[in-house]
């Protein structure tokens, strides 16, 4: 774990996260007003269709303040260019584990690895001072109709806060399926963006997170500092 990794976990971290008060869904995935601000256009599907037939997926590693950062998307540059997977490799050596991983998620796809493809969104993923409305970040999310509907929900989790499954299950219409929802959270492939590491569990536990518990204390920890610095900008 690189040194500015653990300089964004606090001393004496724990495994709790206060559960914060979440709004309404409504379309909030696709209208989120952020920070930062997303533009998402949705590919809703049957299960069998997700497997990502006739797309051409494009990507990338980057370096990021929790370690190497994948990006994979379509059409990068171009119009229609969305993100549509992104994964913490943790440490470099994790790299061809994690491509794997979301490889797998899209397994009739093609994949094409290009260095600079998504150089320009990686540059502005971590900076907030780049997070503008004018510039929203591209997403195209491949799923269920019932996974966007989580999506969604995760969504509505403001910057700072979290909620637990059993809130995102209610949001999403589904309070009696949180065991659903929760495969559902787990099956998000745009980490951060889609915020799913902000979701813990009823008690305050972190619980669970795909790319590692100390990438999703670090993300918590760091967003709390920002709210914090700027609440009336980043509320």
């Amino acid at each position: 774990m690189g040194t500015a990794f653990r300089a964004l976990m606090p001393e004496g971290a724990g495994t709790r996260a206060p559960i914060g008060t979440v709004a309404g869904p409504g379309e909030a995935l696709a209208r989120l007003d952020g920070p930062p601000v997303l533009r998402v256009r949705k590919i809703v599907a049957g299960a069998k269709a997700t497997r990502g037939a006739g797309l051409d997926i494009v990507y990338s590693f980057h370096r990021s303040p929790f370690g190497p950062v994948l990006l994979m998307g379509v059409r990068p540059g171009e119009p229609g260019e969305g993100l549509c997977g992104l994964a913490f490799a943790g440490e470099a050596s994790a790299r061809s584990r994690v491509l794997e991983d979301m490889k797998a998620r899209w397994p009739a796809a093609r994949f094409c690895a290009r260095p600079d493809a998504w150089a320009s969104l990686a540059r502005r993923l971590f900076e907030p001072s780049a997070w503008q409305a004018e510039a929203p970040f591209p997403l195209v999310t491949i799923g269920t109709a019932f996974d966007h509907d989580v999506w969604s929900a995760l969504g509505a989790i403001a910057l700072g806060r979290t909620a637990s499954y059993g809130q995102i299950a209610t949001l999403a219409g589904a309070p009696r399926a949180v065991r659903a929802v929760g495969a559902a959270v787990g099956r998000n492939p745009v980490a951060f963006l889609v915020p799913c590491h902000r979701v813990v569990g009823s008690d305050g536990n972190l619980t669970g997170y795909r790319w590692g518990l100390d990438v999703k204390r670090a993300l918590l920890a760091w967003e709390a500092d920002l709210r914090a610095a700027e609440p009336a900008r980043l509320s």
